[in-house]
């Protein structure tokens, strides 16, 4: 089966109860091809997502912990990176979505919290500002 980024990497914000959700992504390629991403030429991570709702915010906590493959600025072969990254994001739950700034996102009640933006941002960040072979 086939599923885009929004179903992939969604939350469904109508089951959260006010207790802890966690949940965990793979994420591949796929993420990236679709964002035409000519850096980044092979992905291999986990997003483990952890979800508090608290009254009209969804506080989220994000891990990635992975490899990811770039080329390298020594000697331009394929060159695999660890990378492990977390953050936090703020979920606002209104009546209609809204802009996402890379810290919160706003959602419509009856929408998902879609995190694949947050994920591929996250692991962009994430990548050291050098890339070569260990």
């Amino acid at each position: 089966m086939h599923y885009t980024d929004q179903e992939r990497y969604a939350i469904d914000y109508q089951s959260l109860e006010y207790t802890p959700y966690s949940c965990e992504f793979d994420v591949d390629d796929a993420l990236f091809t679709e964002r035409e991403s000519e850096e980044v030429k092979g992905v291999k991570c986990k997003a483990f997502v952890e979800a508090n709702r608290t009254g009209s915010t969804v506080d989220v906590d994000v891990r990635i912990t992975g490899t990811v493959v770039v080329a390298c600025d020594r000697c331009l072969e394929d060159c695999e990176i660890e990378v492990e990254y977390e953050s936090s994001l703020i979920v606002h739950i209104g009546e209609e979505s809204g802009e996402y700034d890379g810290e919160q996102m706003w959602v419509a009640k009856g929408d998902n919290i879609v995190l694949d933006q947050y994920i591929y941002e996250s692991i962009i960040i994430a990548l050291p500002y050098q890339r070569h072979h260990a």
